[in-house]
């Protein structure tokens, strides 16, 4: 359906334009009380914020790193989150703190 199509783009579209908008998409999914839980509860879905991760673009990497936290939130997705990919998410998460220079970055990982 359209969320597997839409969790394939960050690895088929190099585009950084694309990937902003996908990332934006993923931001305000994640917004919504009624898909928190299953969009954590998809490996594919996680999968895909992680290679948002390395984007060059600020823009995409904050909409990455709201959509982690909005996912977070929710005590039924925190620890889906937490042990996706042997705790890929937290390992970003602490890269950006530790190696972002945008400060707006930093402050949405903490």
């Amino acid at each position: 359906g359209l969320l597997s199509a839409l969790t394939r783009l960050p690895f088929n579209d190099t585009n950084e334009k694309v990937r902003d908008k996908v990332s934006s998409v993923y931001r305000n999914m994640a917004l919504s009380l009624h898909t928190r839980v299953a969009l954590a509860k998809r490996p594919d879905f996680l999968t895909a914020l992680t290679a948002l991760a390395n984007s060059t673009s600020t823009s995409t990497v904050k909409n990455m790193l709201s959509t982690i936290v909005s996912l977070a939130s929710d005590p039924d997705s925190s620890l889906l989150m937490v042990f996706h990919g042997e705790g890929i998410l937290i390992e970003i998460l602490r890269r950006s703190i530790g190696h972002e220079e945008d400060v707006t970055v930093r402050k949405r990982a903490v």
